[in-house]
């Protein structure tokens, strides 16, 4: 491999091609130490304020919504349910009621009368 010197020697004729600030590195450990530290207090208050969490009403409030809503989503599938098992069983109660009353209106004719609506329907 080459040796460093070489190396630098040929980049732009031997100057190196970046430079510091003069006295960078005289107050670079203090700096330093600076910026560490205000890392750490900002990071230490973000926990703080993490800690100490303020609740609102709607945050106290929101879950009993939460849970009246699924009551009343419940109570009004069941209500109607309820309603239409009860026009089913109406319904139901209609259909034997018609049946009943054409059976009675059988019973009261004669066979005759019978035979003459059956032949005077089929004229």
């Amino acid at each position: 491999m080459k040796n460093e010197s070489d190396i630098l020697d040929k980049t732009k004729g031997g100057k190196i091609p970046f430079a510091l600030p003069d006295g960078y590195f005289d107050n670079f450990t203090s700096e330093l130490d600076k910026k560490i530290q205000f890392e750490m207090e900002s990071k230490r208050m973000k926990k703080e304020t993490k800690d100490v969490k303020i609740k609102s009403l709607y945050n106290y409030v929101r879950p009993w919504a939460y849970v009246a809503a699924a009551v009343a989503l419940l109570v009004f599938c069941v209500q109607l349910i309820i309603s239409n098992q009860e026009t089913l069983e109406a319904s139901q109660e209609k259909t034997e009621i018609n049946n009943v009353n054409s059976e009675l209106l059988y019973t009261h004719l004669d066979d005759e009368s019978i035979m003459d609506y059956l032949i005077s329907e089929e004229e």
